[in-house]
């Protein structure tokens, strides 16, 4: 049956009204899918958006923390090369020619080191230097000693080989030596302050000093304060040291060996040839004092100094005042070393060598000890 008003049937106008729903449905399904993707598509542009600009900022920071670490590396890189360049040129300059350069360096970083396998290393460094320095002293003794043996005109081209051979062994043992003004004014004669320097003493390194150790100290004092050319306190506390090192705690004259008697230290001393018997007396001239003098010309040599006959009575250099002079005659003039050089020159106004100070005695044999315990008994005489 047809619909009268529009002509069309009941159930075609149910269709149709059922198609222009679902297509009005199908509309609002799309607009809102529409609307979802365009929702979505504008978080996305706007989480991009703030992604760039953050990467941006990021990037930019990482740029920045990247050349700040290369630009830091490279003047790291730059200061190392100029550090390694100034300690080659120091060591092309100094400890490569000079032994006795390498040598205070070594004995410096040992010092100021802490304790360990570095300090350890470099005292055996130290050493070693010193064992090398005194191989090169050695053989400029024996060049000298065959010099004395030949004919300046005869032997003139030999001769002049083994003064080269010489010069350039000490070249580079001592290095360019220190230009010490002789005529230098030392401070004045002050008197020893004896008993803070006993009870410094105590302190630093000897708490068990007994009253008769106290007099070997006092007995020093003593002829320390009767000699006027004797006035720099530095000078005595060397004296102090070196005697330290060479007869030990009981700072008094010995024989060498410790030996209680002249028969006693022959017998120790047998085989060597200086504890030989020399005529024309048939004494031994063995080590004695406080400065182990040893050799007959020695004993000769500084008894003549000091107008004393060393050679009939080599025993009076036990007698302590004996002792002393020839300790200070040799230590302060230069006699126990072949190049003439005293104390003086090592320890004045102008230096402080207190490691080639030990020259005046015996070459560098024990320097770093006799140089540690000089800064003790500076400390406590001053």
């Amino acid at each position: 049956m047809a619909d009268s008003e529009n002509g069309i049937a009941p159930e075609i106008r149910v269709q149709l009204e059922q198609l222009a729903f679902e297509r009005e449905k199908s509309v609002r399904h799309f607009q809102l899918a529409e609307m979802r993707i365009k929702w979505i598509s504008g978080v996305v542009a706007i989480v991009l958006a703030i992604v760039a600009a953050l990467g941006g900022w990021m990037s930019g920071l990482f740029g920045f923390v990247i050349d700040k670490y290369k630009l830091d590396r490279d003047i790291s890189d730059q200061e190392s090369k100029w550090q390694k360049s100034y300690i080659d040129s120091y060591i092309e300059y100094a400890l490569d020619k000079d032994l006795s350069n390498r040598r205070d360096f070594a004995l410096y970083v040992h010092m100021t080191s802490e304790t360990g396998e570095f300090k350890s290393r470099w005292k055996e460094y130290y050493e070693e230097i010193v064992k090398q320095i005194e191989k090169e002293e050695n053989t400029v003794s024996n060049n000298i000693s065959i010099i004395k043996n030949l004919d300046e005109f005869r032997d003139y081209e030999e001769i002049s080989i083994l003064r080269s051979k010489n010069d350039a062994i000490l070249k580079r043992i001592q290095g360019v030596g220190v230009s010490v003004e002789k005529n230098y004014i030392v401070p004045p004669k002050s008197e020893i302050e004896r008993e803070k320097f006993f009870s410094c003493i105590r302190e630093e390194f000897e708490p068990s000093l007994d009253e008769k150790r106290v007099d070997a100290y006092e007995n020093i004092f003593t002829l320390w304060d009767s000699r006027d050319s004797l006035v720099d306190v530095r000078w005595l506390a060397y004296f102090l040291a070196t005697i330290r090192a060479e007869v030990g705690a009981g700072m008094r004259p010995v024989r060498e060996g410790f030996a209680k008697s002249d028969e006693e230290a022959r017998k120790v001393l047998a085989g060597r040839a200086y504890a030989e018997s020399v005529p024309p007396y048939g004494h031994a001239y063995y080590g004695r004092g406080y400065i182990l003098l040893t050799w007959f010309e020695n004993y000769k040599k500084i008894g003549e100094n000091l107008s004393i006959d060393l050679v009939q009575y080599p025993d009076q250099a036990l007698m302590i005042p004996v002792a002393f002079d020839i300790m200070v005659n040799g230590m302060m003039n230069g006699s126990f070393n072949s190049s003439g050089k005293g104390l003086s020159e090592y320890i004045n106004t102008q230096v402080e060598d207190v490691v080639n100070a030990r020259r005046t005695v015996n070459v560098l044999d024990r320097a770093q000890f006799v140089a540690e315990i000089y800064y003790k008994y500076k400390k406590c005489l001053n």
